[in-house]
């Protein structure tokens, strides 16, 4: 017969517990926060179960409940790891954890039902638990971190490591009955604080690097089109910005100007799912055809902006010559549905980035120059005073 003891007062903690890692486990279920999080989140709930059940068992019961109690243990520590190593970009060895908290069960086992013996099962607990947080131990080590927070977290992770150590020799002592180690009980009670103050530290690094994934994340989502995951306008318009403070470059540039030839007729003949299809298509295919540095950007329904730095006027010319070829010949496809696209273009040749704003004005001329020619065709010009 199960015996239990119900203090409502200390289950307050447990509770607020639970209710934390709901809300975790909800917002990381929905993306709104790292993944990191959601096995954060894991691991309070194994907690808080853990907590539950001492709470509530009557001390005498407590040793039959023992490896059940251990293996959510077990799990809290490990799921705690992987968001560690999560965070630090760290491939966690599942196996290793694995095989060491079946180990560990078995150790268990025989320590609660044919020798029973606190002392030993509180040492295989914390060896098993520094095992599970070292269980790739190498890669941890070497990790490079530029991240402040980062490095606080791995630090947290080796003093978590470094205090199970230390509780796992003073239960030893207790156990081998060695008395002069053994009767140093402020060992425990060090050791109960240091967990703890690890425990709750390490809470707070993860939601503060939560907060600044979560605000980069939203800030490089406002910037992107998501649709095709280029620059939208505005962050386009930020970057020229930006650029334009920075100390200018002896660079040449030149800005492109292209429009979908006949765009509304795809979305009319096929659908808007094609439509939307074909415009990532042209958008893969744009950043196959310019350099790693250049920009690129959706700034309307079907209108891509580029930005070529460091460029001169022959090669602008080609880059823009090459992505209308490559546009024509490679159609986008769609199950059964092939969509041929053409695109005219507008390309202006400039050399100081002051002059960006009549550059883009001349070329959106010459995109609807490109157009009254029959599209499908570049057009281009110098500004004025640029040398080739």
């Amino acid at each position: 017969m199960l015996n239990i003891q119900v203090n409502f007062f200390s289950l307050l903690i447990p509770i607020f517990l639970m209710a934390t890692a709901s809300g975790l486990f909800i917002l990381s279920l929905y993306k709104k926060l790292p993944q990191y999080m959601l096995w954060l989140s894991y691991a309070i709930f194994a907690s808080v179960v853990v907590q539950v059940i001492q709470t509530i068992i009557v001390p005498d019961d407590i040793y039959r409940w023992a490896m059940f109690n251990c293996l959510l243990f077990f799990i809290c520590v490990a799921c705690t790891a992987h968001a560690v190593y999560l965070r630090l970009g760290i491939c966690t060895r599942w196996s290793w954890i694995g095989l060491s908290i079946l180990f560990a069960e078995c150790l268990l086992a025989y320590f609660c039902f044919v020798e029973p013996r606190l002392e030993a099962r509180l040492i295989i607990v914390a060896v098993t638990s520094a095992l599970i947080c070292s269980n790739n131990i190498q890669q941890l080590i070497h990790v490079e971190l530029h991240h402040f927070l980062d490095r606080l977290l791995k630090y947290s992770l080796y003093g978590m490591v470094f205090t199970i150590g230390l509780r796992a020799i003073y239960m030893f002592s207790i156990y081998s009955q060695v008395s002069w180690l053994a009767n140093q009980e402020f060992i425990w009670a060090s050791t109960q604080f240091l967990l703890l103050f690890f425990a709750v530290f390490m809470i707070a690094i993860f939601i503060s690097c939560s907060i600044q994934d979560t605000i980069a994340r939203l800030s490089h989502e406002r910037n992107l089109d998501p649709l095709t995951g280029l620059m939208n306008r505005r962050a386009f318009e930020e970057r020229i910005e930006i650029l334009m403070r920075q100390p200018q470059q002896q660079f040449k540039y030149a800005v492109i100007i292209c429009d979908i030839d006949h765009f509304k007729k795809i979305n009319d003949q096929y659908g808007h799912k094609v439509g939307d299809g074909a415009l990532r298509h042209v958008a893969q295919i744009m950043n196959k055809a310019v350099r790693k540095y250049d920009e690129v950007a959706r700034i309307g329904g079907e209108e891509f902006l580029i930005l070529l730095y460091d460029v001169e006027f022959d090669f602008a010319l080609d880059i823009t010559e090459r992505l209308r070829l490559m546009l024509e010949t490679t159609p986008f496809k769609d199950n059964q549905t092939e969509v041929r696209i053409t695109a005219s273009f507008g390309l202006c040749f400039f050399e100081h980035l002051e002059q960006f704003q009549s550059a883009l004005h001349i070329s959106d001329q010459l995109l609807y120059q490109a157009k009254d020619y029959g599209r499908n065709n570049v057009r281009y010009q110098l500004l004025e005073n640029t040398s080739l």
